[in-house]
């Protein structure tokens, strides 16, 4: 992890020279033993055409007792990301927290007051200390929408916090957790994780429209601009495949970031599911296409900052059952 691979080229160079080229046949896969495998580059990542990028399989997720990272270290903001050209490949397969517990999400079941280390919850979720969380607002002020970590492995009905910024790491706001106003809370940590260097360097993936994307379990946070097509997660899928299911993406805060950004206006087979978000300086899912399909089901998105949580450009696709929480 301190090894910082890659020689720091221009923005426009890292496109031309990238710091990691998986080619035509080429494949690239992380460790999936009992480590933390973490690459940190300078440079841009591209999967070209028949290459495949794999952080954990379908067939073989990285396990819970390990992880795989990608770290961009820009020098300036979003200098360095990853794209995924024409025809290739990104696979990202992480894990639930606990095994048998496939929880990202729960609701407050009790009143809680500022400074509160406790938590009652309605689930037993198997979340771990010092993953990352964040609980809803239940007021009409964004900001008190906040994130804090786990103290200690959850129990059956309670969070014990803290890393919030009220006293002793509690609470900062109070959250309403009694029927039929409940705060949602949101898991945002992950073991496979692409992230930028700060929240002011941030990095971005770029997809292209006939690329293969499957991301589950996926940890995304530090990417975005207002520079086209590195918005965050700029998606262009048309007859390629882009799926992400039980992700969760975060504190993307430059100007004008995005998450998942739908930039073709002929999107297709695109598949936004289950997903958490939190802070996100515009859009937490966007849609640009005016013909094809696109899903965007099951999420729960929490706070932004500027304009919409959502923009649908077109209504041929599917918006169900999504938490919107501004």
């Amino acid at each position: 992890a301190a090894t910082d691979f890659g020689s720091a080229p221009t923005a426009a160079n890292s496109l031309l020279g990238p710091g990691l080229a998986i080619c035509s046949k080429g494949t690239l896969t992380f460790g999936v033993g009992a480590s933390a495998y973490t690459m940190r580059i300078s440079n841009s990542v591209i999967v070209y055409s028949g290459g495949t990028l794999n952080m954990g399989t379908v067939a073989t997720p990285c396990p819970r007792n390990a992880s795989n990272e990608i770290f961009f270290d820009c020098g300036a903001n979003v200098d360095y990301g990853l794209t995924v050209r024409n025809l290739g490949t990104l696979i990202t397969q992480g894990l639930s927290r606990t095994s048998g517990k496939l929880i990202d999400r729960c609701l407050l079941n009790t009143d809680e007051a500022i400074a509160s280390t406790s938590l009652g919850v309605d689930t037993d979720t198997g979340w771990l200390d010092n993953d990352v969380i964040a609980v809803a607002s239940t007021t009409q002020t964004i900001t008190q929408s906040e994130k804090g970590a786990m103290n200690g492995a959850a129990g059956a009905s309670t969070l014990t916090v803290d890393g919030f910024a009220g006293a002793g790491g509690g609470l900062a706001f109070a959250h309403l957790g009694t029927s039929p106003i409940q705060a949602e809370v949101i898991l945002l940590t992950r073991n496979v994780v692409i992230r930028g260097a700060s929240a002011t360097l941030q990095a971005y993936i770029d997809i292209k429209p006939t690329a293969i994307v499957d991301c589950d379990w996926t940890e995304f946070y530090w990417l975005g601009s207002a520079t086209a097509n590195k918005r965050g997660i700029d998606i262009a899928t048309t007859t390629g495949s882009c799926s992400f299911d039980r992700c969760s993406a975060h504190d993307m805060m430059v100007t004008n970031s995005r998450n998942f950004n739908s930039s073709s206006a002929s999107g297709n087979n695109i598949s936004i599911t289950n997903n958490v978000t939190f802070a996100i300086d515009t859009f937490h899912a966007a849609s640009s296409q005016s013909t094809g399909i696109m899903t965007i089901s099951g999420n729960i998105f929490m706070r932004n900052v500027s304009s919409f949580l959502c923009s649908l450009g077109d209504v041929g696709g599917v918006f169900s059952d999504n938490v919107m929480i501004s």
